[in-house]
């Protein structure tokens, strides 16, 4: 019930959704979850991993929001 708290966590971590599905699949998922150490980035036809590009934004999206140092 806490509207503004709520506004406050979706305002840091919107840009770590946005990122994570900058490319099709949940491929940006998978490769924020290896990042955290939860899993390997490696992904299965016809999946493909993410683009450099892409890889920077799912970091800067953890890094936002507290999750990555």
């Amino acid at each position: 019930g806490d509207y503004a708290e709520a506004l406050k966590i979706q305002d840091r971590l919107m840009p770590l959704h946005s990122a994570i599905f900058a490319e099709p699949g949940l491929v940006g998922v998978k490769y924020a979850m290896s990042l955290l150490d939860l899993c390997s980035d490696e992904v299965r036809l016809p999946l493909v991993g993410l683009s450099d590009g892409a890889k920077e934004g799912v970091a800067a999206g953890l890094r936002h929001a507290g999750l990555l140092d």
